[in-house]
C-alpha cells in the first residue's frame, strides 16, 4: 500500500521508478504497467470515475465568472480527455495538458506552465486545484496559488511547509477568502 500511495499523482516514469525500487529486479515492470494500464482502461469503460463532492458547483461558478480553465495532469492527454468526456466535463475546459506534452512530469512545473500559456494567463494569476503531493509541488513551483483537496493521502508536514491552502472538499473552494493582489498600487 505504501508503494501505491507514493504513486498517487505521479507520471508513469516516476511511478515506474517507485515500483521498481520497491520490488526490485524480481518484478517485470513492463508487464506490470501494461497490466495496470489494461485494468484501469477497462475499469474506466465500465465505471466512470466518480466526481468529487462540489466539483460541478465549482466548475459552474468558475464558468459564470468567465474564467478559462485547463487540466494539467500526470496522465497522458488522450486518457485524461477520455475520462473527462465520460464524466461529461471535457467541454468545460479550454485545454487539457498531459504528461505526454511536456519533457518533465510533475513535480516539475512544466505541465502547469504550459497549461497557463495555453490559456494565455500568467501563472501567478492561476489557481491550481490539486490532490497529490506531486501536483502541489508542480503548481507551487509554477508560482500559482495552490489549493490541495487531499484524496488518498494527507499532506505531510514537509508539504504543508510550502504554505499552500489545504481544504477538505471542493465545496469549500468557492467560499474561500482568496486575496487578490494588484500591481497598480
Amino acid at each position: 500500500m505504501d508503494l501505491l500511495l507514493r504513486c498517487v499523482g505521479a507520471a508513469e516514469p516516476i511511478a515506474r521508478r517507485v515500483i521498481e525500487e520497491g520490488y526490485g529486479a524480481e518484478l517485470d515492470a513492463g508487464a506490470f504497467f501494461a497490466a495496470w494500464s489494461r485494468h484501469f482502461t477497462e475499469l474506466g469503460r465500465v465505471t466512470p470515475a466518480p466526481l468529487k463532492e462540489g466539483a460541478l458547483t465549482l466548475l459552474d461558478t468558475v464558468a459564470q465568472l468567465g474564467l478559462p480553465m485547463a487540466v494539467a495532469t500526470s496522465s497522458y492527454t488522450a486518457h485524461a480527455q477520455d475520462k473527462l468526456r465520460r464524466a461529461g466535463l471535457l467541454r468545460r475546459f479550454k485545454a487539457v495538458v498531459g504528461a505526454d506534452q511536456v519533457q518533465k512530469p510533475k513535480p516539475d512545473p512544466e505541465v502547469y506552465l504550459k497549461a497557463a500559456a495555453t490559456l494565455g494567463v500568467d501563472p501567478r494569476d492561476c489557481l491550481a486545484l490539486e490532490d497529490s503531493e506531486y501536483g502541489v509541488r508542480a503548481a507551487h513551483a509554477a508560482g500559482m496559488t495552490v489549493v490541495q483537496v487531499p484524496d488518498m493521502t494527507q499532506p505531510t508536514a514537509d508539504l504543508r511547509a510550502l504554505g499552500h491552502i489545504v481544504l477538505a472538499s471542493l465545496k469549500e473552494v468557492a467560499g474561500y477568502p482568496f486575496t487578490v493582489e494588484t500591481t497598480d498600487g
